[in-house]
């Protein structure tokens, strides 16, 4: 019942117009409302499942709305709901190609390597958290429609923005209509390594090919939205270009 009164405050939380923070302390995904239905962007960690339907009772709607969820990348903090939305409420599951193999099972990913990183007890808090919450749990998602790193007609009026580096085939979602930048895992707002607030954007430490990320941030310069949601960390409401900049110049922390 407190879980379930939690959820329903959150619920009452607007990020931006229409827009829902779902999730824990540690990992944000998003609800969107428009006028086809809801649709989600990532899919959190299977134990999020109770929260969110709390969330969807408090707004006065159901799960079986949903009708797409739209997905980043591959990482089990991003895709955890998503195979029991598809199986048990027929939500349309979206993800990058280059992504697929890795969420549907076809092909055995490679894990991020957190072992530089163990000696900080907030890094060891985080990782216990996500493991709790069934991270090591993950069902691999049995249908999956890919789309393009630049595909302009994604549920939910989105549009994709290839930001490799953090995973190989990583995209930002962009809501033109709204001005907002989902960006997953290509920025946060928190420090990853303490989990405190970030006065700036900045990278994480754990990505697949770090070049890859400074590239992919100057093409995020280049997007016109006023709001920046992560995938961890509080939004940044001072515009993409500026929050890629910022990270730009800290680079890839130590």
């Amino acid at each position: 019942m407190r879980g379930g009164r939690a959820a329903a405050e959150a619920a009452t939380e607007e990020v931006a117009p229409g827009v829902r923070r779902l999730g824990s302390r540690w990992v944000n995904w998003y609800l969107l409302e428009h006028t086809d239905g809801l649709t989600l962007i990532d899919a959190g960690l299977p134990a999020h499942r109770g929260r969110f339907g709390a969330v969807l009772e408090a707004l006065g709607r159901s799960t079986a709305e949903v009708s797409n969820v739209v997905l980043t990348h591959w990482h089990a903090d991003h895709v955890g709901c998503g195979e029991w939305l598809r199986s048990e409420f027929g939500a349309t599951v979206w993800a990058p190609r280059g992504e697929v193999p890795l969420i549907t099972g076809a092909e055995k990913p490679r894990q991020p390597n957190f072992l530089p990183y163990l000696w900080r007890p907030a890094m060891v808090r985080y990782l216990t958290s996500v493991v709790r919450e069934g991270a090591l749990r993950i069902e691999p998602i049995a249908g999956v429609e890919a789309y393009e790193s630049e595909s302009t007609d994604l549920p939910g009026g989105l549009r994709a923005i290839a930001t490799p580096g953090h995973t190989r085939d990583h995209c930002a979602l962009l809501d033109e209509q709204r001005g907002i930048l989902f960006c997953g895992d290509a920025l946060a707002t928190v420090n990853l390594l303490t989990w405190k607030p970030e006065l700036r954007p900045r990278l994480g430490q754990v990505n697949d090919d770090n070049d890859a990320v400074l590239h992919s941030l100057e093409r995020l310069e280049r997007v016109d939205a006023a709001v920046v949601l992560p995938g961890h960390g509080d939004p940044w409401r001072e515009g993409a270009g500026t929050a890629a900049r910022l990270a730009l110049q800290a680079g890839i922390p130590g």
